[in-house]
């Protein structure tokens, strides 16, 4: 499908400006949330979260700024959010080191699975 390779690339461009120091998968391990800081920011953390999930049979990306000095959402700014899978049967992530690999397989079995592995890059 198109949106298997849509999903790799914005997979791997989260996963390569992340932050080394954390990344937060859920218990389902389909839900991955990574931070990252602004170009030439001298904060001490990061100000921008991105998350990728599944929601129903449907993967979307979002990308939302974190209250400033701590890891937590700011839920005062409004994130953006965008489809980038549909017919997804299963998305599941697994943390390795500095990388993080994904899998997804989509309900149509003729449909090639997504296999993909990012290394976060950032301190």
């Amino acid at each position: 499908a198109a949106d298997g390779f849509l999903v790799q690339r914005v997979f791997d461009s989260v996963c390569r400006k992340a932050s080394l120091r954390k990344c937060f998968i859920n218990d389902a391990a389909d839900l991955l949330e990574v931070y990252y800081w602004d170009k030439a920011s001298t904060a001490e953390t990061p100000e921008n979260y991105s998350r990728i999930y599944l929601q129903g049979t449907n993967v979307f990306v979002e990308h939302g700024k974190l209250t400033a000095g701590t890891w937590q959402i700011n839920q005062q700014i409004s994130p953006s959010r965008m489809l980038i899978a549909s017919d997804v049967e299963r998305l599941f992530f697994e943390p390795q080191e500095r990388a993080i690999r994904m899998y997804l397989t989509y309900q149509d079995k003729t449909v090639m699975p997504v296999v993909s592995s990012a290394v976060r890059r950032n301190k």
